[in-house]
């Protein structure tokens, strides 16, 4: 099931393109779910329309700062009614397509649902790499260098092994970890989720998984007896306390 979203400030012209897009996925024989919305600030903090995860986000370009603000970790971008000086500025983005909503044209709306599904289904039949878009940055971050992710004041703080790729970007916890293949990452605080085969044990003392960097982070009470399940048995030992100090909390 692949998942769309229409963002465009015009309602008629927006539900109108969604109708159309409806149409060239049962043409195609593709099953979707699509979700409109005409008010850009649903994609603003989590590049979602509401809480729902998307697949392929077709936005409208003309309105100023809305692609620079939103932030999409794992979807492919759609522009609708950029000019070419817009388009060349947004370039960075790495759009798959570029449409107008005037235009009826079923062929180009066809061709960029085609593309943007190979994308989708090539991420997520190989899953390795964790896109980041902020107002200056554009990161593409292997999932093996990944660390950990922290929220803090809606935002979400990116931790790796690379000191460069230190990044935050304006998104929830929850929509990240949605984003994210199953079974490669682990939450253990309504804050971190952890790259699980970067954690080396359990420090019952701190109650705070200790990463192979010797970086500790805190387990709430929520998910402790998980933790110690999945890290403190199969020959794993009890960790020591990190030497980096206490756990970040």
């Amino acid at each position: 099931m692949l998942t769309v979203a229409v963002i465009h400030r015009d309602a008629e012209k927006g539900r109108a393109l969604a109708q159309r897009l409806a149409l060239s996925a049962s043409n195609l024989k593709v099953p979707m779910k699509i979700a409109f919305s005409s008010d850009p600030s649903t994609v603003a903090s989590s590049g979602t329309p509401g809480a729902a995860p998307v697949d392929v986000v077709f936005l409208d370009a003309s309105v100023d700062g809305l692609v620079e603000s939103a932030s999409w970790p794992n979807q492919e971008l759609v522009l609708l009614d950029a000019t070419h000086e817009r388009l060349l500025e947004l370039l960075r983005r790495k759009p798959v397509a570029a449409l107008s909503v005037d235009e009826d044209d079923p062929l180009a709306l066809r061709d960029a649902l085609t593309v943007a599904l190979a994308y989708v289904r090539s991420r997520k039949a190989t899953p390795r790499l964790f896109n980041v878009h902020t107002k200056t940055r554009d990161l593409r971050v292997p999932y093996d260098a990944i660390l950990f992710f922290e929220s803090s004041r809606r935002r979400v703080i990116l931790h790796t092994t690379r000191e460069n790729d230190l990044v935050s970007f304006s998104a929830t916890l929850d929509s990240v970890e949605k984003s994210l293949p199953p079974g490669l990452f682990v939450r253990c605080h309504q804050s971190y989720l952890v790259n699980a085969a970067e954690v080396s044990g359990v420090n019952r003392a701190s109650r705070s998984l200790v990463l192979t960097d010797g970086e500790s982070v805190s387990v709430s009470d929520r998910y402790y007896k998980k933790m110690v399940d999945l890290f403190s048995g199969g020959g794993r030992r009890e960790a020591r306390p990190s030497p980096q100090g206490e756990a970040k909390r």
